[in-house]
Parts: structure tokens; C-alpha cells; sequence
């Protein structure tokens, strides 16, 4: 088909030069399709040349784009299939610009264009160096969005000289910039899906740590004593949670035990619930008293807790070492109720929690105990629990335990069941803890 229009060219051209002599136009003719082979022979070389640069950038497993030097080739590439004047790559998350050739300045009109760019744009501009007030010459430059998610997330830019041989932008040259631009984009979903990937492992691994630290420091199993029964359940929300408590006995025998709560969840609430679990175990080992304890945690947490928006709630209790005696510290955690017989009573809070003001002093709470007495103290993971007629709170406590139960085992069960069945298997909200003691 190239050979037939060819000589049907050359059958116009033969009328049009007025040509007579059959000798002189076959030499005309020859001398014609030498120079077209010729023409053909150099494009084609040119064209492999550039396919050979770009070939790698069109596989289906692209360049990583991350690498500067990268850029550079295909960008290299670009100008050098286009026959262009330059080429440049933004990425905006990066704001990274790349160019080649590096001493080319792109216009201002050109930069401003790219961060306005949106997905539906394929943009052509002329500017002049007049306007740009830089050696940069009389260029034309076209700009197509690198597209991610269906948002813009940078620009691929090629210029050409409007003084060139090649006037204007052609249709493959446009084609070409799509092209590579679907799969830089590709490239920078792959890349954000890998460190997505990655940044997920590290911080599996991470909380996996941080639970093996919180589970660590819960204690393995409540203490067994003549005075008094003890049993504790303790859940966090997630694979880390806020929630800690533990028992110590102290040098007069007094046993002491305590909940504490870090408002919020994850990994920045266990982290604090650790710090503040040791705290209080360090001060309680030394024989404070539960308002000691909770005036010394608040003054060394304060400062940290104010600059990281973090505030805890903490209960303390100390039980005399017959058993026959309760005082109470507790710092804006919910109220411990004491179930006697058929009557409930509470100790509420007489402090806000730890890191909300400079200096707490908080009221010591003393409460005679009486054999079978049950003893709750839980965080708001229980209290706060979501019902058809509003939140559990410290009524769904009291209205779980019937009034036959009379061991803490017992009541801790009945609790953590009716818990879960107003829940209904869904997901934890907030952690829960609970812990029971009955006098004996």
C-alpha cells in the first residue's frame, strides 16, 4: 500500500515540475526515494533508540519511581521519543520536582498550572520568555494529571521550543504522556500499598510488644488471704487497652489494691496505663496511704499528661490486715460499691482525675467491713455499655448480682454474663475491668 501511494505521488508530481524527458524523471525519482529511505532509515533508528528507553517503563512491572535517578530516565525518555524540549514530574505529597535537562526553569505559569491541576485537566499552555523573565525559550508546555484513587496527586510535564521544527504537540505525543503517566501513577499505589503494608506489620508488631508488657503486669492471679476473697477479670477493648490493676501487701500487713483507667484506647493509653501502673506500685511499696499515692502519681504525671491531652482515673483501696476495716482513695473513677445484705452502698470520688489539675488532695474514705460484704470496683467499660433504655451504669451492676450470690467468684461471673448478653457478642467499646472482694 506505501508503494502504491508513493507512485501515485510521483505520478502527480511528474505533471506538476512539467517534466518531459522519461531519462530526467527517473532520475528524479530515484533521487526522491533515496532520500525518503534515507528519512525512513534515520526515523527509525531514532524511534528505536527511544523505544529501547522506554520499553522499561511500559512493563507491567514499572520503575520505582521513588529513586531520583529513576525520574530522571524517564523523563530522558519522554523528551527523547517527543523530540521535546524538556520534561519535568511533580508529586505533591513528596513535593518533589524533577527536570530534565536540569538547567532548564520551568515558568511560573507552568508550576502554578501543575498545582492546580485536576483529574479531568489535560492542559496546553504558551509562554513566552518575555514572561517568564528567564533564558527559557518561546515554548509550548503540556501538562497531564498523575492521577491515584481519582485524585490528583502531581503532574507530568513536557515542553517543546515553538521555534522548532516540530510546531505544536501531536496526538501520539499526548498519548505517550497518558501512557506513562497511568502507570507512574500505578507505581505510586503499588509504593503507598507497600509502606501501607509495611507501616501495618511494624505496628502489629509494635502492639504486640506493648501487650505482652500490659499482660505481664496484671497479676497472674489474685492473692490468696484468710480475710478476704478475691477475683478480678480484666479485658481491654483492643489487642492493648487503658485499663490496669494489681494488689500489694504492704510492710504493716495492709492489703492494698487498685484500678486505674487512661482515657482513650490503643497503643498511647496502654503505654500510660503501664507508666501509671508502676507509679502506684513503687508508692504503695513504700506504705503510702491511697491519698498519698494518688497526691504523688498526680504531681509527677501532670506536666506529661497535660502536654499529651491524657487524664486517668484511679481507685485505691487498703483493707486492714484483719480484714475488718476499708479505707478508699479514689481519684474522678466510678464510685466502688459495697453490696451488704440486700442494701448497696457507694464511695464516689472525692478528686478529679490524675493530670487535670496541678495538685490533688484528695478525702480518705474509711467504711467498716462485715462478713460476706462484696466489694466492686470496675472501670466504665461496664457503667458505660449502651441499652435499649440507655446506658448500663452502676444500676446494671448492682441489678446483675442476685441477692443468693455471696462469693466474689460468683458475682464476678454474674456481672461479666449479664454484660455480654446486653452486648450481645458485638464488640468492645472500652475495656473492662472488674474486681471483687468479699469478706470472709
Amino acid at each position: 500500500m506505501r508503494v502504491v501511494a508513493r507512485l501515485v505521488f510521483l505520478a502527480n508530481e511528474r505533471y506538476d515540475a512539467g517534466m518531459q524527458n522519461d531519462a530526467d524523471l527517473l532520475k528524479h525519482y530515484s533521487a526522491r526515494i533515496t532520500q525518503l529511505e534515507d528519512e525512513i532509515e534515520e526515523l527509525t533508528v531514532a524511534l528505536s533508540q527511544a523505544w529501547d528507553q522506554l520499553a522499561p517503563l511500559l512493563q507491567d512491572t514499572p520503575l520505582h519511581i521513588t529513586d531520583a535517578n529513576n525520574i530522571l530516565l524517564l523523563l530522558d525518555s519522554i523528551v527523547t521519543a517527543t523530540e521535546g524540549y524538556a520534561a519535568a514530574i511533580y508529586l505533591q505529597e513528596e513535593n518533589l520536582w524533577r527536570s530534565v535537562p536540569s538547567h532548564v526553569t520551568l515558568p511560573p505559569i507552568v508550576k502554578q498550572a501543575v498545582a492546580q491541576i485536576t483529574p479531568q485537566d489535560t492542559v496546553l499552555y504558551r509562554v513566552s520568555s518575555e514572561r517568564t523573565n528567564t533564558p527559557t525559550p518561546n515554548a509550548k508546555w503540556a501538562l497531564v494529571p498523575l492521577l491515584a484513587e481519582q485524585k490528583a496527586v502531581g503532574a507530568l510535564v513536557l515542553g517543546i521550543q515553538a521555534n522548532s521544527q516540530k510546531p505544536d504537540f501531536t496526538a501520539l505525543d499526548l498519548r505517550l504522556l497518558q501512557r506513562v503517566s497511568d502507570r507512574i501513577t500505578g507505581q505510586i499505589i503499588s509504593t503507598r500499598l507497600a509502606l501501607s503494608q509495611e507501616r501495618a506489620a511494624k505496628l502489629a508488631y509494635e502492639l504486640d510488644i506493648a501487650s505482652n508488657i500490659q499482660r505481664s503486669i496484671q497479676p497472674g492471679k489474685p492473692p490468696h488471704l484468710n480475710t478476704l476473697e478475691v477475683v478480678a477479670h480484666w479485658q481491654p477493648a483492643r489487642y492493648v487497652g487503658g485499663d490496669a490493676w494489681s494488689w500489694l501487701q504492704q510492710s504493716g500487713g495492709q492489703m492494698c489494691f487498685f484500678i486505674l483507667d487512661v482515657a482513650g484506647k490503643g497503643l498511647p493509653a496502654a503505654l500510660a496505663a503501664v507508666s501509671l501502673h508502676a507509679a502506684i506500685r513503687i508508692a504503695l511499696k513504700a506504705d503510702m496511704s491511697p491519698g498519698e499515692v494518688l497526691q504523688m502519681v498526680n504531681a509527677e504525671f501532670y506536666d506529661a499528661y497535660t502536654l499529651t491531652d491524657l487524664l486517668a482515673t484511679v481507685s485505691i483501696l487498703r483493707v486492714s490486715p484483719d480484714g475488718r476495716e476499708l479505707e478508699q482513695a479514689n481519684a474522678g473513677h466510678p464510685p466502688t460499691l459495697l453490696r451488704r445484705g440486700e442494701s448497696w452502698l457507694t464511695l464516689p470520688a472525692s478528686v478529679p482525675p490524675v493530670g487535670v489539675l496541678p495538685e490533688l488532695i484528695p478525702d480518705t474514705q474509711t467504711l467498716a467491713l462485715e462478713k460476706d460484704d462484696l466489694i466492686f470496683c470496675y472501670t466504665d467499660g461496664f457503667t458505660e455499655i449502651e441499652t435499649e433504655n440507655g446506658l448500663w451504669g452502676e444500676s446494671g451492676i448492682c441489678g446483675a448480682v442476685p441477692v443468693g450470690i455471696h462469693s466474689a467468684a460468683g458475682a464476678v461471673q454474674a456481672v461479666t454474663t449479664a454484660a455480654e448478653r446486653i452486648r450481645k457478642g458485638t464488640e468492645l467499646h472500652d475495656d473492662q475491668t472488674l474486681i471483687v472482694l468479699r469478706r470472709t
